[in-house]
């Protein structure tokens, strides 16, 4: 069997393995397509697998790691043509510098990468798929309510690109950035948003990313009071990332508890999980939530 024949198994390998959640098991796939591109000269290929590789280990909570390998994307799809994937790349370089808590390097890259994309396609003029999510995901960590109406626009807009080309996996995703919008300007839908946003994600097949619907829906459920469905939303979001290692989610999931344990009337609970949740901050030097993590250390003082 020809070497580049072996990589294109190997990456295929990877990306299937990743998509069903056994992400411990990707990640020798893509290692080895990575060297045995490099000793080929395939630049896009090592690209695309770094690329691949920084997702997976974000999602294990290798925050460093995940960085090194989105810093090797961009360096490699540089001395490539692919202006489409060296936008993209970026992209995902700027949403791991967020996720470190680095939030002025992210927004830099972030704006960096749309302004090249209205420039270059001008009837395209906002970053759509995971791409366009993960922007969104940033701008709204910090939106204020008059900038909601916008961003709900650029979200309808990429979703109709998604629908289009028949994206299931970015059809969730905009899905739930919509119900997130919705859920901050108090619309009455939003529950029947996140319920179509998760039905969207289960169908896509992706389990590296349902968890991310089970999570926000949990969070708007606690903020509705019903707790006992953002409980159920936990469980689900357990059963899928204990046995995939999907530390990242399940911090998130902590965080959750903590805050439910709270209104539960159980604070002993609650302190035990925010420190359980902070132990693994510090241990993968996460940081995108630490405003919630300061209101939560003030609600149990």
């Amino acid at each position: 069997m020809a070497r580049r024949d072996q990589g294109y198994l190997l990456g295929e390998a990877g990306f299937h393995l990743r998509a069903l959640g056994r992400l411990k098991e990707a990640q020798e796939p893509f290692e080895r397509q990575i060297a045995l591109c490099i000793e080929l000269k395939d630049h896009k290929n090592v690209a695309i697998n770094s690329n691949s590789l920084s997702e997976l280990l974000l999602v294990r909570g290798e925050l460093q790691a995940a960085r090194e390998r989105s810093k090797e994307a961009v360096n490699f799809i540089d001395r490539t043509e692919d202006r489409l994937r060296q936008g993209a790349y970026r992209v995902q370089l700027a949403y791991v510098l967020a996720i470190q808590g680095k939030m002025q390097e992210a927004e830099t890259l972030f704006e960096e990468v749309a302004h090249r994309q209205k420039q270059e396609r001008p009837h395209e003029p906002y970053l759509y798929s995971v791409q366009g999510f993960l922007y969104t995901t940033f701008l709204l960590r910090a939106a204020a309510p008059s900038a909601l109406p916008g961003l709900a626009e650029r979200v309808q807009a990429t979703l109709k690109i998604a629908e289009q080309i028949g994206s299931l996996l970015s059809i969730g995703l905009d899905r739930l950035n919509l119900a997130r919008i919705a859920a901050l300007t108090g619309d009455e839908t939003a529950p029947a948003q996140f319920d179509a946003a998760l039905a969207a994600l289960q169908k896509s097949g992706s389990r590296g990313d349902i968890p991310l619907g089970y999570l926000a829906r949990a969070g708007f459920r606690r903020s509705q009071g019903d707790l006992a469905g953002a409980w159920e939303d936990l469980v689900q979001v357990r059963h899928i990332a204990e046995p995939s290692g999907m530390r990242l989610y399940l911090c998130d999931a902590l965080i959750e508890e903590a805050w439910l344990h709270r209104l539960d009337g159980k604070p002993n609970e609650a302190r035990a999980a925010l420190e359980h949740a902070e132990a693994e901050v510090s241990a993968m030097g996460y940081h995108w939530r630490d405003p919630e993590l300061d209101k939560l250390r003030q609600a149990l003082d």
